[in-house]
């Protein structure tokens, strides 16, 4: 309890800077409200892969480089600004993968109906048969990551996988849940347009709620919480309290070091940096 009030506790105290208003080049309009040190790239256009699609699976690899699943089993990694290759990585027959996602130690781990599959340059290696079938993944820490979601109509169930079997449920939410991040003992889990925080005295705390329902969750610098919904990115910055940073662009967010990474399946990738930037300027907004 104490670790998850210290979080609360240090969204409320970060410091501020400066708001602009940006656009971004060769895009459709941005609102973007960004300090004038984040250094925003559109790093490829979705339109220049494979018709956009609301199913597309997001990750970035340890190197720092954005992972596409598309069509079902074909990586696509956009290897650099404006670039994108197609990668040799495949884990089943075509249609068959859900989700993929790095751990902390740098495996990638994906979902094959009901299988929690390894991905090598040797080969794809079975995990762990999972609870349901389709779920998504995101790691928690080392050893550890979260299963979540499925197919059972009536509600979704969240699951922490440990390396070496054992699968440990935690709970099962009323309604879809759209997002987790954590580590594993303190978890954020996004159930329609709410987050809530999951700790170990603190089973059920209220964070934040957005306009739109939540889709993706991420952790930042200075135990910072970012989210996204389908359009627009956030960053929460206390109990109850959020700013919103991009408007009309949203998806998914990873962060990796000082970088975070949006996919909007209606444009492309787009990267800013550095993160905690972005955590002082939302703190600055809120206390203004």
């Amino acid at each position: 309890m104490a670790r998850a009030l210290r979080w609360l506790t240090l969204l409320g105290l970060l410091g501020g800077a400066a708001v602009l208003l940006l656009t971004a080049p060769d895009a459709r309009p941005l609102r973007a409200f960004l300090p004038h040190d984040v250094h925003a790239v559109e790093l490829v256009r979705l339109d220049a892969l494979a018709q956009p699609d609301e199913e597309y699976r997001f990750d970035v690899d340890p190197d720092g480089r954005p992972v596409l699943l598309v069509e079902g089993s074909s990586f696509v990694r956009c290897v650099g600004e404006g670039e994108a290759a197609p990668d040799a990585i495949r884990a089943g027959p075509r249609g068959t993968l859900h989700d993929l996602a790095w751990m902390d130690d740098g495996a990638l781990l994906v979902v094959n109906g009901r299988a929690l599959v390894e991905v090598t340059t040797d080969g794809a290696q079975h995990v762990q048969e999972l609870p349901e079938f389709a779920m998504r993944i995101r790691p928690a820490s080392e050893g550890r990551c979260y299963v979540f979601g499925g197919h059972t109509g009536d509600g979704e169930n969240l699951y922490l996988y440990r390396k070496g079997g054992d699968v440990l449920h935690l709970l099962r939410a009323e309604g879809e849940i759209g997002a987790v991040a954590g580590d594993g003992d303190f978890t954020f889990v996004a159930v329609g347009h709410s987050i809530y925080l999951l700790a170990p005295e603190a089973p059920w705390t209220f964070v934040a709620r957005a306009q739109r329902p939540i889709r993706s969750l991420a952790l930042g610098p200075d135990a910072s919480l970012f989210y996204a919904t389908a359009t627009s990115v956030g960053v929460c910055v206390g109990p109850g309290r959020r700013f919103e940073f991009l408007r009309d662009r949203g998806g998914a967010i990873r962060i990796r070091g000082e970088t975070l990474h949006v996919l909007s399946p209606s444009t492309g990738v787009m990267r800013l940096s550095p993160v905690a930037s972005l955590v002082r300027m939302a703190a600055e907004a809120e206390d203004a």
